[in-house]
């Protein structure tokens, strides 16, 4: 708060990014949750792909287009289309 003992304060509010990836591409994005339907018009992707949390040295996590996935820095997404065998980006 600005006040005589702390001028530096302008009463500007900052809003934290979290960078993703979405088919290797970056988005910066301040919400703390989207949906996987909510990524997938951030990142272009058809609304019938299959999107999927790459997750190192794991199993890829399906994300269905209601589900809520919290942000954070860091997390990779990929789509794969309907009919797809195997996956990968």
């Amino acid at each position: 708060m600005q006040t005589e003992n702390n001028p530096q304060y302008s009463g500007e509010v900052h809003v934290h990014l979290h960078e993703i990836h979405i088919n290797k591409k970056l988005f910066k994005v301040a919400e703390p949750s989207l949906t996987g339907a909510q990524l997938k018009v951030l990142g272009g992707i058809p609304p019938e792909n299959q999107l999927f949390l790459e997750q190192h040295g794991g199993k890829d996590v399906p994300i269905g287009n209601q589900q809520v996935v919290e942000i954070r820095n860091g997390l990779h997404f990929f789509d794969v289309a309907p009919g797809t065998f195997g996956h990968g980006a």
